[in-house]
């Protein structure tokens, strides 16, 4: 059998298509052991990976709602008195505190099933990748394996001016999608035969509803995020699904509501179901 792997990007709550993905992947009979994820794309990867289904994952999405966030009020005092841009909005701290409870605390490096989750590093512009496998020598990178799975996605999904920043020793961490926003060539390194490809990115509305702080800088970080994920992408060498998303409507990056969980999980599940039904299956085994 063909070692599976899939790589999720980012993208805010549109991303939670993955979890769609990943329910029509299991009912064709196709159950991905290798798994990479930046941002969004992270907190799906991650759960996975440790063995939560896909069902409990989104009964976990579905009873989140807006208390999630956490605004830092201290910080965003502090910034209008000293006259400086707020590092973050929100602290992220609670969506931690989910993500490690629904994972029981686990440590990365104990996670049953291989795993790649990326974030970047402001004091060295590195790639930062948090992962239990041995991964390829590269001196642009940097591997941690020892951190908390919540943690590792904390810093993964810290999108700049949104949320804070992590401190892990000496460095700064934000969002990974500034240099890595679809790992695909992440799940070739741990020893997938074949890479099913989530990316969410091509099939973003271009426009721009409004000129909202956060939507400009989402606009910014995209145009960014979209290189990084097809430079990535460009370096695999064995074969690759790339799920279409035509259905998918784009979310506000940080638009929680059932609704917009839903609509995402919906469009996800039927298009990769479209995807499957017009390929040949034989391929994954």
């Amino acid at each position: 059998m063909k070692k599976i792997g899939i790589a999720m990007s980012g993208g805010g709550m549109s991303a939670v298509v993955h979890l769609g993905v990943l329910k029509a992947l299991h009912e064709h009979g196709i159950y991905p052991e290798i798994f990479s994820g930046t941002s969004m794309g992270s907190i799906i990867a991650g759960i996975q990976a440790t063995g939560v289904s896909v069902e409990d994952i989104i009964s976990m999405f579905y009873n989140v709602n807006k208390n999630i966030l956490d605004p830092d009020i201290w910080g965003l005092t502090k910034s209008i008195f000293t006259g400086r841009i707020p590092t973050g909005i929100f602290k992220g701290n609670k969506i931690e505190k989910l993500i490690c409870n629904t994972t029981n605390g686990i440590n990365i490096k104990d996670v049953e099933k291989k795993i790649a989750i990326v974030a970047s590093n402001l004091n060295g512009e590195q790639n930062v990748i948090f992962t239990n496998s041995q991964l390829l020598e590269n001196e642009e990178r940097i591997y941690i394996n020892d951190i908390t799975l919540s943690k590792a996605i904390r810093a993964s999904f810290s999108f700049p001016f949104a949320f804070k920043p992590v401190k892990f020793n000496d460095m700064i961490l934000v969002d990974g999608g500034v240099v890595n926003n679809c790992p695909a060539a992440l799940c070739e390194e741990m020893g997938a035969d074949i890479v099913i490809i989530s990316n969410i990115m091509p099939y973003k509305d271009k426009r721009m509803e409004n000129d909202h702080a956060l939507t400009i800088a989402n606009k910014i970080m995209s145009l960014i995020i979209k290189e990084a994920a097809d430079d990535d992408i460009n370096f695999l060498t064995v074969p690759t699904i790339c799920i279409p998303f035509f259905s998918l409507k784009q979310v506000p990056l940080l638009s929680i509501s059932k609704e917009n969980v839903n609509n995402s999980i919906i469009a996800g599940y039927e298009d990769t179901c479209a995807l499957l039904e017009s390929i040949d299956l034989n391929l994954f085994k």
